[in-house]
């Protein structure tokens, strides 16, 4: 898989191979898939770990695409395993994570109504994933629990 990766300072350095490119994704045409990491310039300003959690992130995605056959839903299982990998990286190699603030904030959208969360699509008040990574531990916390009891 190509990957794509620059500063925010500089606009897409591929436009004719890539043209559009920005942002972070995992991409495709329909005939190939690529890469993309447009890092934010303020990230390497101001020492931003997320800088170095999108990278695990994306990666994380490869790893999804490679095991579902593309079948890529719902969001809060996608979104969710992504940010919770993202999250044991930071934690693992730089010693924090938003675990640390318990993925604040949460959004009461999610607990109120988790079902918006089965359609792949941007869900209001999801910020940063962090209620979709909430889900996925939340899943994960429920299999433990059942094999204690059986």
């Amino acid at each position: 898989m190509q990957v794509y990766a620059w500063s925010s300072d500089v606009s897409n350095p591929w436009p004719d191979d890539r043209p559009g490119m920005g942002g972070a994704c995992i991409c495709g045409d329909g005939s190939g898939r690529w890469m993309v990491l447009e890092i934010n310039a303020d990230e390497f300003k101001y020492d931003s770990l997320h800088r170095y959690a999108v990278i695990a992130h994306e990666y994380f995605h490869v790893f999804q695409i490679a095991r579902s056959g593309d079948l890529m839903m719902p969001v809060w299982l996608v979104e969710g395993g992504a940010k919770t990998f993202e999250e044991l990286f930071t934690q693992t190699y730089f010693d924090r994570s938003e675990f640390d603030y318990g993925l604040f904030p949460v959004t009461a959208n999610g607990l109120e109504n988790p079902a918006v969360f089965e359609d792949y699509v941007d869900v209001e008040g999801d910020q940063n994933y962090n209620f979709s990574s909430f889900m996925v531990l939340a899943l994960v916390q429920a299999v433990a629990d059942q094999k204690d009891t059986s």
